[in-house]
């Protein structure tokens, strides 16, 4: 089996949105050497469907923002990128942040496979399937600027991926734009490792038949995926206590055989909260979950595996990890990428109504 290192962040959606709030974050947007105000940058809040772009004196401000931790992005094709984590923990809370961007030095890699070659396109194919993932929803995904990545190859497999501008992503499956921008990608034939932050555009349904379709889409990739998985365990340990030492905690009341699971992976499993949205996740050797999920009435087996890659990986009570390559998965977890992802803000139905409560 593959195993397949990504920014394991696998967010949710559907048509709830989580409650509104007086949030905000503003300010400006400037060349840093020679202090002219910058417009048409985009800032936005990553995994998310928050965002904006600068107006022509270089301003921007994004309102009602959900309470929770986030990073913002300031992104323009002719700078360098700036990320800034931010978090709101209580409502009402306003942010003033101006940033001064560098022009971008872009340097393509020194042994790089030439566009419209046939080892271009050969390339691209494995590119786009690394990326986008080996489900249903990643085949109804296209890439519209392919050109925009350049490969380079440091031996015989060994191949680096570099793009000159975000890669804009169509999801006609989950009705979805992505706006993706690729930090670092790495496949070895074996292996393949890649992390960027994504940004989420709502499409406009061209029926109430494709409508419901992506509503049917975004709820069942959600449940069984990695963040569902991780959201629960969350709550569980929520339900048991906020203050008492770190404890065990058994899916099996959602996901069948689990409880089996955890014991043959000696999962010396141990959570605990730092505040009432955050945890440390920790255990050693390596979770593996078997657990049914139903796809038009009918059941269907299907394993799952996780490790850390660090001691701790920080998440929080919504299942978001922002620790890059802090998770290694296999199994269907493995197979989901950009073409499963869904905006961090959004659940289905009955998840939405139990974080309301």
């Amino acid at each position: 089996m593959r195993i397949i290192y990504t920014l394991l962040t696998l967010l949710l959606f559907v048509n709830l949105v989580m409650p509104q709030s007086g949030n905000s974050i503003q300010g400006v947007v400037k060349d840093k050497q020679t202090g002219i105000p910058l417009a048409n940058v985009n800032v936005y809040l990553a995994y998310t469907l928050i965002g904006t772009t600068t107006d022509g004196e270089g301003n921007y401000h994004i309102k009602s923002i959900p309470s929770g931790s986030y990073n913002l992005i300031v992104s323009h094709i002719q700078y360098t990128k700036e990320t800034e984590p931010v978090s709101f923990l209580k409502r009402e809370s306003n942010f003033y942040l101006d940033f001064a961007l560098s022009p971008k030095i872009f340097q393509l890699p020194e042994v790089i496979v030439e566009d419209d070659s046939d080892d271009w396109w050969q390339l691209f194919d494995q590119f786009r399937e690394e990326l986008l993932g080996f489900t249903e929803n990643a085949d109804s995904c296209e890439i519209l600027n392919p050109t925009a990545v350049n490969f380079s190859r440091t031996g015989w497999y060994d191949t680096e991926a570099v793009c000159t501008e975000p890669l804009y992503i169509i999801n006609t499956a989950l009705g979805y734009k992505i706006t993706y921008d690729l930090e670092y990608f790495f496949m070895d034939g074996i292996a393949t490792k890649f992390t960027g932050t994504p940004f989420f555009e709502e499409l406009e349904p061209y029926s109430t038949e494709e409508e419901d379709n992506w509503f049917y889409n975004r709820e069942n990739t959600y449940y069984g995926s990695l963040r569902d998985f991780l959201h629960n365990i969350c709550e569980r340990q929520k339900n048991n206590s906020w203050e008492s030492d770190p404890i065990p905690f058994d899916m099996g009341f959602k996901y069948p055989g689990l409880g089996n699971a955890i014991s043959i992976a000696s999962f010396s499993d141990h959570m605990t909260a730092t505040d009432s949205s955050d945890f440390n996740l920790h255990f050693s050797n390596k979770l593996s979950v078997w657990f049914d999920k139903y796809q038009e009435d009918e059941p269907f087996h299907y394993s799952c595996g996780m490790e850390l890659t660090k001691d701790t990986v920080s998440i929080d009570y919504y299942g978001r990890t922002y620790d890059k390559f802090g998770i290694k998965t296999t199994g269907y977890w493995s197979k989901q990428r950009l073409g499963d992802m869904l905006p961090m803000e959004y659940f289905p139905p009955e998840e939405f109504e139990k974080t309301i409560e």
